[in-house]
């Protein structure tokens, strides 16, 4: 398959092909697919947007040849300027439901073992977006202790109102914000609307018009201007600055809100009677968040 008419960039295109000769040398009869998803995938990358794949493995290739996948993805990642994102999984994890951005993915190398897949619950789809999104808000607080509503931000003189912005090129990027945001409004949708969502484009789009409120210009400008116009790049002229400073601000409120939220969602469950999947999340969310 000529995967640089699937992201649309010839170099990337020789990027997986080369990702997935290594790894089919070293790891010979391993790799059953390698799929696209993301940005990518939707059409909406911009120029500091990762390129996601998704490898699929037999069963016992992580044991096996776990540290010459972890050095040829490592060697993948600083051949380009695109930054590469991966996950890995075992064909023992396709047998239990899968969240629609998986299942949404595009094959481009090997056979469709996604297709057969059986999709998530919109229940659980929220609770793995929930969870996702609480790391996240970790992440960019700079903290490991339980996040607390409500939030504040760590230096809100400053345009990034203290938030961790640095990502693995460590260059400040908006990337997690939005990405957060993305997981927040994927939470909720699946949540309160039982809508199932593909990518944090989609999530973004489909917040906005079918739950928004106070927070639909939040999405917008996280589609719109942080990726869209800045390209996720912390901007330095002082009207663009004070712009960021204003939007991380919503930001910071829609987490909080969000935190209240999953407060109340999570009370309402009686742990001595949920099954065990439900009992690990409300821990789960017990070590992100004060419930």
């Amino acid at each position: 398959m000529d995967n640089s008419s699937l992201t649309g960039d010839a170099a990337l295109g020789a990027r997986l092909e080369q990702l997935i000769t290594d790894i089919t040398c070293a790891a010979p009869q391993m790799l059953e697919a390698v799929y696209l998803s993301g940005s990518y995938l939707d059409g909406s990358a911009v120029s500091r947007s990762d390129l996601d794949v998704i490898l699929v493995f037999r069963d016992g290739a992580r044991a096996a040849y776990g540290d010459t996948l972890r050095d040829i993805m490592e060697h993948a990642k600083s051949s380009g300027a695109v930054e590469l994102g991966a996950m890995f999984l075992e064909m023992s994890h396709l047998a239990r439901p899968q969240p629609a951005y998986l299942l949404a993915a595009q094959l481009i190398h090997g056979v469709d073992v996604i297709a057969a897949c059986e999709p998530m619950t919109p229940d659980a789809v929220a609770k793995r977006w929930a969870i996702g999104a609480l790391r996240l808000m970790k992440k960019l607080h700079g903290t490991e202790r339980p996040l607390e509503a409500p939030l504040v931000a760590p230096a809100p003189g400053e345009a990034s109102r203290g938030l961790c912005l640095t990502t693995s090129s460590e260059e400040p990027r908006t990337k997690l914000v939005v990405s957060c945001v993305a997981r927040i409004a994927g939470a909720r949708l699946a949540h309160e609307a039982g809508i199932q969502t593909k990518s944090k484009k989609e999530c973004l789009e489909t917040f906005r018009s079918r739950i928004g409120g106070s927070y639909a210009q939040l999405a917008s400008d996280c589609a719109e201007v942080l990726k869209g116009e800045w390209e996720y790049a912390v901007p330095t002229a002082d009207a663009e600055r004070e712009r960021l400073g204003q939007i991380l601000d919503d930001f910071i409120r829609f987490e909080g809100d969000f935190l209240e939220r999953l407060r109340s969602w999570s009370a309402a469950l009686d742990p001595s009677s949920c099954d065990d999947e439900t009992r690990a999340w409300i821990e789960s969310c017990h070590a992100h968040m004060v419930l």
